[in-house]
């Protein structure tokens, strides 16, 4: 690009010699074919944008910039309109588009030289007329004369005047009115320049520069090229620009298309005004702003052209923005739209079928014209080439009142209609559970009826425009539709586009957490319900949380993989060919199902616990979803297969099964993609966003993380640019429900293999997550954050295992009393909760192992009763199949002993961490599995003296047949060895001499010692044993204060430690 003073040339297109040879041959042609087009396309720029009967600029012409008349400005033209200009038009575009005239220079920069008697004079009767302005003897307009301070005075078309005549004009100024008259600033910052087009055509141009902006660089300034609508000159729209300019924070860039008013060329087709605007953004390229930093903006065919231009700089790859208002679809649809029929029309008027009749043949004879001469202006499909970031429209409707624009068919031609359609098919396909494309995403978030807008109430608009359609309403006198949005006029609806803010910020003190969890183990549900209570703790006013309706097995649909289950099911329950089954599926690396009756009854358990009883047994509602059971086609399956194979002691299928878990994650990677994006997008559009996910499983936690990427790169933006509010980014609270080791491969190699954005997603949580594990598997990697949570800090973990008052119960020397749950026959919960006194230096023990493994409970309550235990609470003792087992114990002892036994053997339901702590405290042994829940509890609790502490497992090999749950096991010895507790992996064959090591361990207990020999078991089971049923266990973090206790452990308040923290 070169510049001459406010004169810009953009440089052609270089050709080469064969090209211009080429040329010069085909002149002939292309002077034949030019004047043929002239017949058609010329004529029909007369219609479309009547660019020979646009109101001219006047030689002093006044500008209103606001309501107060002092605040009106003067642009003086120092250059006269030029005579013949359509012939001369004519003759520039004959010079650029066919054959080059030697003096087409002289047309398109007539120059003014004082040197010529003619200019001298011309520039001398300026001069005089603005001596009158000032003066205040000017007559602006028919008897009207009024005085102009130098601010208020601005000058145009200097850059057509040679450097001496320009010097001359200034020295002429400043003699008589001093330096003030050039050098005093002005009252609006305007800037008058010409552009010379690669084709030859001069843009008679303006720059309004907003307040501040001219000392920015190139590179940080923000502009915005207005696109003139039909009859349009842009002096008559400097207010407008101004206003623009100030409130967008912007340079407004206004001109006249080739041929308009001061600007030279002849617009001939839809692709000359294209060219006019690319060639506005090209100057502003060569200038080095930013392409990003350029907005285009323009009405009805200002608004048509701009988009068309826009796409064709799209696809060059520049990134501009568009703003379209009260536009149309195509010029075809706009001239057929006044043919159809309204949408509403009965089928039984024969006037419908006759509109929709001329309708057609007005297509047929229009369509072809319209595209062979170059006009057929097609802004729907251009509108689609712009990614949905880059691009805002408004249109003119009110559907209370039916009122819409008045010139373009809302139903048929307007844009608005094409936004409708695209986000009617988005949007089934969103309810649909397909998964939407990050340009989908940014057309949900893009609510139509906030770019609707409707007249202002009649009391606040001019006579003038009383009666006149909305189409020619300024549109500051156009107002939001819907009232749900932040009320906004057109004007500033344009305004706000560009400046990309939104108006109502979202409050960040609150917190509204999506909680997801996962059943098929109850450590993940768990933890959950711990950390919803720890977040009402820590926010007790501003926390919100969502309920959600549990998902029923009897309403999943019946698909494939339903189908193989139930043969697999049945196959490999037949008696001889089952067996065979089982052996092969073993072989090809797939577990063999459990038996059919046990996986019905885990599949029963799973429901009822799923429902509610006070409702029918219709669904609960819960604070948490559950990843397998909610969202996973086939996760009640999975659930009951992964519950029965534990239940049946079917380790190397349990470990081939956790084996297929990626690919099961990966072949619901979409779908859990999409319920995530659901949820997140329909928490937005109620209102009620969530803050964050807190998360308790690993199932597909890549799709949740790309799931929240595209929630926060695309639709958060549609929100906040379209509807002007401002919603919170989500970012994901991973924590993990096993202590991380070596063997927690199954969660830490999938984030070794996450991608750098998938990680910065996350803030990770875990106990015993040490800096060798951080370093090993993460090396530099940067998540949201990495924290260590110590293990009385742990919010995973019931606020009933870190209550300050459990140091009571660790004195055996002192008499207790314990509080327990307990449930009519019927498993109704009894509102008071029964007490049971411990009585000093009894011995007490407790077993905790779960359902899945509870018939082991009965032999370890054996080897209690043996070892002289006075209490021996058994955790989950009224399971059916349990209770009748420890039923067949008390039995078995002579009737007058069996009151003394079953005063010994307290048989517990499912009891809340109210109960479960103090019991797990004072008891002198404890028996648990190795989930990683269960073992964090134990670390949460104060140690008593002498206590010993038991690992479950099936067998002498003392594996699980889950690596992590082992190492939850290792990671908890390790806890107790560093104290000089005890705490040992056993099994029930083993517990007798695994309790002997124990007493040899600690000093021995000073008590009474009472061996019981139990007799041949008897059958027979007592009726009356008091049932106590599963409940949701709720917890909450709470801090502890020490307390001293001799001998005993209280674990320490300590911070929690956070790696590689990121800013969010």
């Amino acid at each position: 690009m070169r510049r001459q003073d406010d004169y810009y040339i953009l440089d052609k297109e270089a050709i080469t010699i064969r090209q211009r040879m080429l040329s010069y041959l085909l002149i002939p042609f292309l002077a034949l074919r030019w004047f043929a087009s002239f017949l058609i396309s010329r004529n029909l720029s007369s219609i479309i944008l009547n660019p020979d009967g646009i109101k001219r600029q006047k030689e002093f012409h006044l500008i209103k910039t606001s309501e107060d008349q002092a605040d009106d400005i003067v642009v003086v033209n120092l250059i006269n309109h030029s005579t013949h200009k359509w012939f001369r038009d004519f003759l520039l575009k004959f010079s650029n588009t066919v054959m080059p005239l030697a003096f087409s220079s002289s047309l398109r920069k007539p120059s003014i030289d004082i040197d010529r008697s003619e200019d001298k004079a011309h520039v001398d009767e300026m001069l005089s007329k603005i001596d009158s302005l000032v003066s205040g003897t000017f007559e602006i307009a028919e008897g009207n004369t009024r005085q102009f301070a130098w601010e208020k005075i601005h000058f145009k078309g200097l850059e057509f005047f040679t450097p001496k005549a320009r010097a001359y004009f200034y020295t002429e100024l400043t003699r008589k009115y001093g330096d003030m008259s050039i050098t005093l600033p002005r009252a609006e910052n305007f800037t008058f320049y010409s552009l010379q087009t690669p084709d030859g055509a001069v843009l008679d141009s303006v720059e309004v520069i907003g307040a501040g902006e001219k000392e920015k660089k190139y590179d940080t300034r923000k502009y915005v090229i207005t696109c003139l609508a039909r009859d349009q000159n842009y002096i008559d729209w400097l207010k407008d620009m101004n206003l623009s300019a100030n409130q967008i924070k912007a340079t407004v860039i206004g001109f006249n298309y080739r041929g308009v008013d001061y600007s030279k060329g002849m617009v001939w087709t839809q692709d000359n005004m294209i060219n006019d605007i690319i060639a506005q953004v090209k100057r502003l390229l060569d200038l080095g702003v930013n392409p990003e930093n350029i907005g285009l903006e323009g009405m009805c065919v200002g608004g048509a052209v701009a988009t068309l231009a826009a796409a064709r700089l799209h696809e060059m790859g520049i990134k501009v923005k568009l703003y379209n208002e009260r536009s149309f679809r195509s010029i075809l649809k706009f001239v057929v739209g006044f043919i159809l029929p309204p949408p509403h029309s009965s089928y039984w008027n024969p006037l419908t079928y006759l509109r929709y009749f001329a309708a057609a043949i007005i297509y047929v004879l229009i369509a072809p014209i319209l595209w062979l001469s170059g006009w057929h202006m097609n802004a729907a499909s251009a509108w689609d080439k712009i990614p949905a970031a880059y691009k805002d429209y408004s249109i003119v409707r009110n559907a209370a009142l039916q009122e819409t624009d008045g010139v373009i068919s809302d139903h048929n031609a307007s844009l608005g209609s094409l936004v409708d359609e695209k986000h009617l098919a988005v949007n089934k396909k969103f309810k649909t559970g397909k998964v939407l494309s990050p340009e989908e995403l940014m057309i949900l978030g893009d609510k139509p009826s906030s770019h609707h807008f409707k007249k202002d109430s009649v009391e606040n608009l001019p006579e003038r425009l009383r009666q006149k359609m909305a189409h020619h309403f300024p549109r500051k006198y156009l107002v939001r539709s819907d009232s749900r949005f932040h009320p906004l006029t057109m004007h500033e609806h344009m305004q706000h586009s560009f400046r990309d803010q939104g108006s109502d910020t979202y409050d960040p003190s609150i917190k509204r957490p999506l909680v997801i969890a996962c059943s098929g183990g109850a450590g993940h549900i768990s933890a959950a319900l711990g950390i919803i209570d720890d977040l009402k703790s820590k926010h007790p006013d501003n926390l919100h949380l969502t309920s959600h309706e549990a998902h029923l097995y009897r309403n999943s649909k019946i698909n494939l993989q339903h189908i193989l289950i139930r043969i697999g099911l049945f196959l490999m329950s037949l008696a001889v060919i089952g067996t065979a089954i089982r052996y092969i599926v073993r072989k090809f690396g797939y577990p063999a199902l459990p038996e059919s009756k046990v996986f019905w009854r885990e599949i029963a358990n799973l429901e009822r616990n799923e429902s509610d009883a006070n409702l029918n047994n219709m669904a609960r509602q819960r604070p948490y979803i559950d990843m397998l059971l909610d969202i996973y086609p086939t996760g009640y399956q999975f659930a009951a297969i992964n519950n029965a194979l534990h239940l049946t002691s079917s380790p190397k299928d349990i470990e081939i099964l956790l084996q297929h878990k990626s690919s099961k994650e990966e072949s619901n990677y979409e779908i859990a993609y999409v319920r995530v994006m659901q949820m997140l997008i329909e928490a937005a559009e109620r209102g009620e966003p969530y803050t964050e996910i807190v998360s308790t499983q690993a199932l597909s936690l890549r799709a949740m993380c790309d799931a929240v990427i595209n929630y926060n790169k695309y639709y958060l933006p549609s929100v906040e640019k379209n509807q002007g509010r401002t919603l919170p980014k989500v970012s994901i609270h991973q924590y993990m429900t096993d202590l991380p080791s070596l063997e927690s491969g199954h969660f830490l190699d999938e984030l070794v293999n996450f991608n750098e954005e998938q990680r910065r997603q996350l803030h990770l949580y875990a106990v015993n997550l040490t800096p060798a594990i951080i370093k090993g598997y993460f090396g530099d990697s940067q998540f949201k954050s990495i924290n260590n949570l110590p293990p009385n800090q742990n919010p995973m973990v019931r606020s009933g295992f870190k209550d300050a008052s459990l140091a009571q119960y660790l004195d055996s020397s002192k008499e207790c009393t314990l509080q327990i749950r307990v449930y009519d026959n019927k498993g109704a919960l009894i509102p008071n909760q029964d007490k049971i006194t411990i009585p000093s230096e009894a011995k007490v023990a407790s077993i905790m192992i779960g359902s899945l493994a509870a018939i082991a409970s009965v032999d370890y309550v054996k080897h209690l009763l043996n070892k002289g235990y006075d209490r021996i609470f058994v955790f989950g003792g009224l399971n059916a199949a349990l209770s009748q087992e420890l039923e067949k114990i008390i039995l078995s002892f002579d009737e007058k002993e069996q009151p003394d036994i079953r005063k010994r053997i307290i048989c517990l339901g499912n009891q809340t961490d109210a109960e479960i702590a103090p019991i797990m405290t004072r008891s002198d042994c404890v028996v648990i599995r190795g989930g990683g829940l269960s073992v964090m509890e134990q670390m949460a609790l104060p140690i008593k003296p002498g206590k010993k502490l038991f690992i479950h497992h099936n067998d002498s090999l003392l594996k699980s047949g889950t690596p992590w749950e082992d190492s939850n096991a290792d990671c908890l010895m390790e806890h107790y060895g560093k104290y000089k507790f005890f705490a040992k992996k056993t099994y029930p064959n083993g517990f007798v001499e695994e309790l002997e090591r124990a007493d040899k361990f600690y000093v021995p207990f000073k008590g009474p010692k009472r061996t019981i020999s139990l007799p041949p078991a008897r059958t027979g089971v007592n009726q009356t044993s008091k049932l106590v049923r599963s409940s949701s266990v709720h917890s909450f973090f709470h801090q502890r204060k020490s307390t001293s206790a001799e001998d005993a452990l209280i674990p320490d308040l300590l911070p929690t430690k956070t790696y590689s923290p990121m800013a969010t």
